[in-house]
């Protein structure tokens, strides 16, 4: 029941794949497309199939071979954007299929049936207490989402391959596009939303840093996106990480940058989506402020991370029924939050967890807690994300200070439709937070338009796999003519 934190941050109300798999990189799979064609047993091959979890369809991909050893099998979250995840064993008596997925806790059972390209895999996927229905059905090739905002080589531009040190225990990598010429060229260092994100900020099939990235670099600046500290080829253990490690990290590539003749050290800025629009801040006013010539905010939260859950939860919630337990599940977060907040200590913490989750179990409809699990039991293992070290984090942290003392040029972009940083919860203590600033920030809100930028229909995040658009024409000229006004002119 617990809501999407931030952008789309692990909740009780999603499954645990959305959170594993997400922690998970990439991985190149070479038996990604294993043919279908004259294999003689008949769970060989290619299979696809969708999840719905909370109102989100999750499509997942299973690649099956066979050897003198038996099965080999992997799964794709291909909604994720995530290949390669390792089936620990995979069986068969008969019809009967199990293939177990240690690395995100789960297990899927299947009945064979049909023959030929007829063939489906008809079962349960099981995983944190919830079973779910899962049909999966033999293709030739795993079919993605259209996605036509992705640009397409060949480029106008370079795109190079970088890595940097952010401390003596993480190295980050990353790729750094650069205009035509020699420079030296302004240049933005983007900074992705909250839970473990690649250099593209992959979510939902789509890849927004990658198409902001190219269509800022086409205007003339360069843009650097890396890889979260854990994702990709970045080193680093994410899980234990806080917003002010993040920070850190968006610092050291700042000095990256300054090192380099390519690049104007009088130029540099950030552009931070989510909780990177709360980082932000952090680099524009702390100790290497004067290095942040410009920042731009997509979405920025204004307020305590505890009302903005609180409050998205609702909004979700409301997007899709009008279920009493949507207030429920408010009220235990409100009462999680206060109890983090008195117990400093991870004993007395998990232990006063524990028992609002056993008073709240009762409360919730039948309906609901099918949906959490089995037991009480269920739901407080569950819960015990909330005292993870990110989020005790930012319960102590207020955004207003940083807000205030921003270096350089501002521009904040809002989505009207936006259900998790909501414009009419962040945008009037961002206004007020840099009344009287010169210079003068620029703020927009965007009808229509959900947390990604997305032109919308009700914002949910249930739309935004569905949706084809990666991020509006209107959300990405916003960003160009303003940085054409403050910082490529200049």
């Amino acid at each position: 029941m617990i809501s999407k934190l931030l952008a789309l941050r692990c909740s009780l109300a999603v499954a645990a794949l959305a959170c594993a798999s997400a922690s998970l990189p990439a991985q190149s799979d070479a038996k990604a497309q294993v043919s279908t064609k004259g294999a003689k047993d008949p769970i060989v091959g290619t299979w696809q199939g969708a999840l719905k979890v909370a109102g989100q369809k999750l499509e997942l991909g299973l690649h099956v071979t066979i050897d003198g050893k038996g099965y080999a099998a992997t799964f794709d979250s291909i909604t994720q954007n995530t290949t390669g995840i390792p089936v620990l064993s995979l069986t068969r008596k008969g019809t009967e299929v199990v293939a177990d997925i240690q690395a995100i806790g789960s297990t899927y059972t299947a009945t064979l049936k049909g023959e030929g390209a007829a063939r489906e895999l008809v079962g349960t996927w099981s995983q944190g207490g919830m079973e779910l229905p899962l049909t999966m059905k033999v293709v030739d090739k795993i079919k993605g989402p259209n996605r036509p905002q992705n640009p397409k080589a060949p480029f106008p531009y370079d795109a190079v391959e970088v890595e940097f040190v952010s401390n003596e225990h993480v190295t980050l990598a990353g790729t750094l596009t650069l205009p035509p010429g020699d420079g030296p060229h302004p240049v933005a260092v983007m900074i992705t939303g909250s839970g473990p994100q690649d250099r593209d900020e992959s979510l939902a099939g789509h890849k927004p840093f990658l198409v902001i990235a190219d269509h800022l670099t086409r205007q003339g600046l360069a843009v650097l996106r890396y890889d979260d500290r854990g994702v990709g080829k970045s080193t680093g253990d994410f899980t234990v990480a806080t917003t002010a490690d993040f920070a850190s990290d968006v610092r050291a590539a700042i000095r990256f940058l300054q090192s380099r003749q390519d690049i104007d050290k009088q130029r540099i800025g950030t552009i931070g989506h989510s909780e990177g629009g709360l980082i932000a801040p952090i680099v524009a006013s702390g100790p290497d402020a004067k290095s942040v010539a410009f920042s731009i905010l997509l979405a920025p939260p204004t307020v305590n991370i505890a009302d903005i859950i609180v409050h998205q939860s609702r909004l979700i919630g409301r997007a899709a029924s009008d279920s009493p337990d949507i207030d429920v599940n408010c009220e235990f977060l409100r009462e999680a939050f206060a109890a983090i907040r008195e117990h400093k200590d991870a004993e007395s913490r998990s232990e006063a967890i524990t028992a609002i989750a056993k008073a709240t179990w009762p409360k919730f409809s039948a309906e609901a807690r099918q949906s959490i699990g089995t037991s009480a039991d269920d739901l407080v293992r569950q819960a015990q994300m909330l005292v993870e070290p990110w989020i005790t984090y930012l319960l102590d942290y207020d955004p207003q200070p940083a807000l205030k003392g921003m270096h350089g040029e501002v521009l904040a972009l809002f989505g009207g439709k936006d259900l998790q940083v909501d414009p009419a919860q962040n945008l009037p203590p961002l206004e007020k937070a840099m009344s009287g600033r010169e210079p003068k920030p620029t703020v927009v809100s965007l009808p229509d338009h959900n947390h990604l930028f997305q032109r919308c229909t009700t914002g949910s995040p249930t739309e935004y796999g569905e949706i084809e658009e990666t991020i509006s024409q209107e959300a990405l000229d916003a960003m160009s003519k303003w940085l054409k006004r403050v910082v490529l002119t200049r």
